[in-house]
């Protein structure tokens, strides 16, 4: 009974029938209370997005896979100290492993869980242990790289050629070799290692990163004496919070149904063989939340910037010849006996190639990460032209992409070249219509633009869509402060708050709003929030600086550019501002070098000319004041101030 429930549930859930599900796993679960019935359970409720109900059957798990679900069901509802206790029930090493369940998958969740809590390097250490474990868990370094960790993508992507790779494959021993036939829970076919008679053995002088390489990405799982091999066909689908890939196999609930197979397609038993590979695929990432200041009074605005979940292959069990699926059973009976196979098996592939297939998609897939990584750890640390290099460097059908050009309009939007950004996004609406994500960062430079008819376009568009994406909320919330709406703004805003309460970009804009409408009370507790999500939020200590800039408290407000300053050095509006905040304080000197410093950054920040010019005017510097206005002069014509400081200038003796 319980094989042919969970056969049923397997099926629901791969058909997306989440409530079928639900009253299957109830039903086993009241068959035979056990941590078997216990997971799928749990799985179905989260799968439904009851986190609740899942997180009270969880209580008091024991097995490994439980408490990885347990730990998933807290982080959703926000209790990150009992999630952090499902994780860590067996203490901490002194590598920050201990006895985290779901390998990768395990420390990636501990990771976003110290982050939520403040723990800066602990989750630091966990992103950079659960890639270590598995490399193709992007979503830790795109998080890692997000949260300041200047990490080279070669420290977790070094794999450079076949040869390499080959030292770290298990030698393959009397290999039997069958046509595989993809699995009831596959969404995909994946490439299997043939069964190995005898243990595998690595070579002695394999390194120890490579021998968990192996470990966790070429070897099946292995299952508990309370986790029978059956469980193992499930994984629950995953919040979009983060991204999960982990090495232990399990599979995708969300997989299509199993091909029938014939009884000739049938393998005789001593050469059935089980799934040993974990497939590899290619994770977006979590989102990173874009970011940027929208107002910078007469300068551009400087900013910055936040998938569905991967589940993990599990091991198919051994099934007699003579069993049937239970939801095949329909088909069955009205399909006529026959002992001829519909169509001739594939030609068996001779084992040198399997190998050399496998080794040269792992080379292709790791040399892939390793430059986008390169790209995505430059623009996290603000080297926008660098990262445009690197993103450059990618094959063309990976760069004409909707997730890498929004990168590349990012690194041109902190850059202040908001035409070109401009065009990038009016490409990706070309690639990826249905695309949402960064589509807020967009509207900003739209904003900054003032092209109203085109951002009232994408906010209809964008909203018509997804009408639960923060992200378009926001560029209703841009659309209306272009037209001096800043009340009807900010209700926009504040819905994409509710959407998304951890969508740091939201808060940002209203505060920008606030500022508008000289509401400092609310600016600033905006602003903190943001810094509260996410402390290099640049933009939000640039917010807070420019209120108190306002109010004349010129020492708090250095203060907060400083702080910005340190996140984002390559940023010509922070260097203006802290050059005038030291200006008002009277220390011209320095002033001077923050406001040259600014110029050199970005020659086209005319504020930064005219505070220049004002200045060397303090300075008794004349000539050059006036040599700097006169160049100035020639960029902005009908700027009024440049005349009249260079009328003061000639006014003097």
């Amino acid at each position: 009974m319980e094989e042919t429930l969970i056969s049923a549930i397997e099926y629901s859930v791969a058909n997306h029938l989440q409530g079928n599900a639900v009253f299957l796993a109830e039903r086993l679960h009241a068959h035979a209370k056990s941590e078997t019935s216990t997971y799928y359970l749990a799985t179905a409720y989260l799968n439904q997005g009851k986190a609740h109900q899942a997180l009270a059957v969880l209580k008091g798990a024991q097995s490994e896979r439980n408490r990885y679900l347990g730990a998933l069901a807290a982080f959703r509802l926000g209790l990150f100290q009992e999630a952090e206790g499902f994780l860590v029930d067996g203490g901490l090493s002194e590598e920050g492993v201990g006895n985290v369940p779901n390998g990768a998958a395990g420390l990636f969740l501990l990771g976003m869980i110290c982050k939520k809590l403040n723990q800066r390097e602990r989750a630091i250490r966990s992103f950079s242990d659960s890639l270590k474990i598995n490399p193709f868990l992007w979503c830790s370094f795109e998080t890692l790289t997000a949260m300041g960790g200047d990490m080279d993508p070669a420290e977790f992507f070094g794999i450079d050629s076949p040869s390499e790779i080959s030292q770290i494959l298990p030698h393959v021993e009397n290999l039997q070799i069958n046509v595989p036939q993809p699995p009831l829970h596959k969404v995909t076919p994946e490439i299997t290692l043939p069964q190995v008679a005898h243990k595998p053995k690595l070579h002695p002088t394999t390194p120890s990163i490579a021998k968990s390489i192996v470990k966790r990405i070429f070897e099946s799982a292995s299952t508990s004496p309370e986790e029978p091999e059956f469980l193992l066909k499930m994984n629950p689908i995953f919040d979009t919070k983060f991204i999960d890939k982990a090495s232990t196999a399990v599979a995708s609930p969300f997989a299509a149904p199993k091909p029938k197979t014939t009884e000739a397609e049938i393998p005789a038993k001593n050469q059935r063989k089980k799934p040993n590979a974990a497939p590899v695929k290619n994770a977006p990432g979590p989102v990173a939340t874009p970011s940027g200041p929208k107002k910078l009074f007469e300068v551009p605005a400087a900013s910055s910037i936040k998938q569905p979940q991967k589940n993990i292959p599990k091991a198919q069990p051994t099934k007699l010849a003579h069993q049937v699926d239970v939801m095949d059973i329909d088909r069955e009976m009205n399909k006529p006996k026959t002992t001829q196979p519909t169509e001739q098996p594939q030609p068996l592939q001779p084992i040198p190639q399997i190998q050399q297939n496998l080794l040269q998609g792992t080379v292709q897939v790791l040399t892939l990460f390793r430059t986008i990584g390169e790209g995505l750890r430059l623009l996290n640390q603000y080297a926008c032209s660098e990262a445009i290099l690197a993103f450059q460097k990618l094959p063309k059908n990976q760069y004409k992409t909707g997730w890498i050009l929004c990168h590349v309009a990012k690194a041109y939007f902190e850059m202040v070249q908001y035409v070109k950004a401009k065009q990038i996004f009016e490409e990706v609406r070309c690639l990826e219509p249905y695309r949402t994500s960064y589509m807020e960062l967009f509207s900003t430079i739209l904003w900054h633009l003032k092209e109203e008819v085109q951002l009232s376009y994408l906010a209809q568009q964008l909203t018509e869509m997804d009408r639960n994406s923060a992200g378009a909320w926001c560029a209703v919330g841009n659309c209306f402060s272009l037209q001096k709406e800043h009340e009807t703004a900010l209700k926009f805003l504040k819905k994409a708050i509710q959407l998304d309460s951890d969508f740091t970009y939201a808060y940002t804009l209203s505060g920008h709003e606030y500022i508008s409408s000289e509401n400092w009370d609310k600016a600033t507790s905006c602003f903190r929030n943001a810094i509260r999500l996410d402390p290099r939020h640049y933009n939000a200590w640039y917010g807070l600086g420019m209120i108190y800039y306002s109010q004349e408290k010129y020492t708090s407000a250095e203060y907060h550019f400083r702080k910005a300053l340190q996140i984002n050095p390559k940023s010509s509006v922070l260097y203006c501002y802290v050059g005038m905040v030291l200006m008002e304080q009277k220390d011209y000197e320095n002033a001077l070098e923050m406001l040259t410093a600014a110029i050199q950054i970005d020659p086209k920040n005319t504020l930064a000319q005219f505070k220049k010019a004002a200045v060397l005017v303090s300075l008794n510097d004349l000539d050059n004041a006036l040599l700097e206005l006169t160049r100035l002069k020639e960029k902005a014509p009908k700027e009024a101030p440049i005349y009249i400081l260079m009328g003061k200038i000639y006014k003097k003796p």
